[in-house]
């Protein structure tokens, strides 16, 4: 079983730890407000009230042995660039710092943090991408140039088979799945004699532009 740790427990702590623990991850949860730690115990395997900068409470607890550490200290710039400096200083190897501006985020990087996630910047991306963009659903940067997106079929692709459509030769995408609504159902690299339907939702590999190309045919 992988072990994490998740330091700081608010929204975004608190909905990682959870999650965690119910793709059945054994979870560590620490923080200093005994009410943050209630309300996620019932979840996790150990919720520990306690001060994550003291080394010899992150040692006792074994962190630095963790699959990763999420670290998740609110507005608390300081602390939680000392929790992440710390927690390399023991070994961990794989430190993932929750970041509230790109300064912040430098920082943190410079102290050794492995991962650094600005939430509201990317939920920000994401929403203003989906505005733009009504029939992508949603997106994974992999690159500057290629991205993983979920679409919806677009109008010339409607009742016509995978290999009519030609993804690969005409717009440069891959497609990798198609989810199916009805019957409800996942088909991995379908078949050349797929036919779409406007209630499937694509996922492809591509350059943005070729997905975007593709999207307002």
């Amino acid at each position: 079983m992988k072990r994490f740790g998740v330091i700081g427990l608010g929204n975004f702590g608190f909905y990682i730890a959870r999650t965690l623990a119910e793709e059945k991850c054994e979870v560590i949860a620490i923080d200093r407000d005994p009410v943050k730690v209630q309300k996620v115990s019932e979840f996790v395997d150990m919720a520990v009230v306690g001060d994550a900068t003291d080394i010899e409470l992150l040692k006792k607890l074994g962190l630095a042995e963790t699959e990763a550490v999420i670290v998740s200290t609110g507005d608390s710039i300081q602390y939680s660039i000392l929790v992440t400096m710390f927690l390399k200083e023991l070994g961990a190897l794989n430190v993932v710092a929750k970041a509230i501006s790109e300064e912040h985020a430098r920082v943190l990087e410079k102290v050794g943090a492995d991962q650094v996630i600005i939430p509201e910047k990317e939920m920000a991306i994401k929403s203003a991408k989906s505005l733009a963009t009504p029939n992508m659903i949603d997106f994974v940067p992999l690159s500057e140039e290629y991205i993983v997106a979920e679409i919806s079929p677009s109008e010339i692709m409607m009742g016509k088979s995978l290999a009519e459509v030609q993804l690969r030769n005409k717009y440069n995408v891959q497609l990798l799945a198609v989810k199916e609504v009805v019957p409800d159902r996942l088909i991995f690299v379908p078949s050349p004699d797929y036919k779409f339907k406007d209630s499937d939702i694509l996922l492809l590999l591509g350059k943005k532009e070729d997905i975007e190309t593709l999207r307002k045919v």
